[in-house]
């Protein structure tokens, strides 16, 4: 079912590698690979880079497929992984979801 609203646009799928975490200065980086109905297996992985000290993050490079005027897919992981404490970061994540909608709250 996830493949068939995946090649209907209907759904996004942000896919996150823990690349680097430092318990100490309460950072750590991601690898994300933007998947949706026109990404590629071969698409080049994006990279973002937190600071949960003041809760912020920065897209240190965008994934292959990510809507580069809205960067969705960068946001939605930057979304997701500022609600969790460094202790509580995942070393894999998966996060699907309603590409339009989000597009839409995005301004792409």
């Amino acid at each position: 079912m996830t493949g068939l609203l995946l090649d209907a646009g209907v759904l996004g799928v942000v896919e996150l590698k823990l690349t680097d975490k430092n318990k100490k200065i309460a950072a750590a980086a991601y690898e994300y690979k933007a998947v949706h109905w026109y990404a590629n297996d071969d698409d080049e992985w994006g990279e973002i880079r937190f600071d949960f000290s003041v809760r912020t993050a920065q897209i240190v490079k965008l994934a292959d497929g990510d809507l580069s005027r809205s960067n969705v897919f960068a946001k939605i992981a930057i979304r997701q992984i500022l609600t969790l404490s460094v202790s509580e970061l995942p070393k894999k994540l998966t996060i699907p979801f309603e590409l339009e909608m989000e597009r839409i709250r995005y301004g792409s």
